[in-house]
């Protein structure tokens, strides 16, 4: 039988690992490293199984990923999966994606490019969707230079920078704004569009972690000051939102109403464009003099 050959010297022993040598392995790889790393996968095509089309942008990602981080996107990919396999029982041979209705399931996928050219006229009338939401694309024309994905995802109604977030959340667990938080800059919080944005895609797509980390940041500079462009441009849409913001303002309505923030807000609805912006100004004002006047 074979031995394995050892040291001349027989006393010569094999030492683990000591302390000292382990932390400066794992000092080598520092968390905004490890981060980084799965950042970078969100652009990396070669190891993604979803593509996502957001502002004529791509975003990769695992569906395992987001499946396990998103009770939405395990739907959502359950979904396609079940209706792959039915295209597949009845025959119909698809890029599996879906999405669009049950249009796409009588198309027939042309094989080269030059038969888009006659195929693109049906596609245009199979591809009308209502606005502002999310879409799983119907058999679109493939670049013929790329791989194909298992899913393909086009977003309308997010900005590409809020989908970039939402995702690096779910691949880091790593919450944003935190260095404004610890810079104080959070006043600048209820202004932004960007925050809301986000908010809204948390909400959409169910990552209910990073829903309560947006909403904290949200409501911790409700003051007199504020209430009136939170509430008025972005709070009214989602309840758990108003429900704390709305009380606020009816309480403090006769201070708020005199504020810079909804005297300015009072002077763009005055115009078209203002309107556009505050959508909801008049049913919000009459909700809250109901209530004033029920106190």
């Amino acid at each position: 039988m074979l031995k394995p050959e050892f040291s001349q010297n027989p006393s010569t022993t094999f030492s683990s690992t000591t302390p000292s040598t382990f932390n400066n392995i794992t000092n080598q790889i520092s968390p905004s490293k490890v981060k980084s790393i799965w950042i970078e996968e969100l652009h990396n095509p070669s190891t993604a199984d979803v593509r996502f089309m957001v502002d004529d942008h791509e975003l990769f990602a695992s569906s395992s990923i987001l499946a396990k981080r998103s009770k939405y996107f395990k739907e959502i990919f359950d979904e396609m999966k079940c209706n792959t396999k039915i295209n597949e029982k009845l025959g119909i041979h698809e890029r599996g994606k879906s999405g669009i209705g049950e249009i796409d399931e009588k198309l027939s996928i042309p094989d080269d490019e030059e038969s888009w050219s006659s195929f693109d006229d049906t596609l245009s009338i199979a591809s009308t969707t209502s606005s502002n939401e999310t879409m799983f694309t119907p058999p679109s024309k493939p670049s013929f230079k790329s791989r194909e994905f298992d899913y393909e995802l086009i977003i309308s109604d997010f900005s590409y920078n809020s989908v970039l977030q939402m995702l690096q959340f779910l691949y880091t667990d790593d919450l944003p704004y935190t260095d404004k938080v610890s810079s104080n800059q959070i006043s600048s919080f209820p202004f932004s569009n960007e925050i809301y944005s986000l908010y809204g895609i948390a909400d959409k797509y169910q990552i209910h972690d990073l829903k309560i980390h947006l909403k904290k940041l949200i409501l911790c500079n409700l003051g007199l000051e504020t209430c009136a462009e939170m509430l008025f441009k972005h709070v009214w849409k989602w309840p758990e939102l108003k429900r704390v913001v709305m009380p606020f303002v009816v309480k403090y309505f006769a201070k708020i109403k005199y504020t810079q923030g909804y005297l300015n807000i009072v002077e763009k609805c005055k115009y078209e464009d203002g309107e556009n912006e505050f959508p909801m100004f008049y049913e919000l004002n009459f909700e809250i003099l109901m209530a004033t006047f029920s106190c």
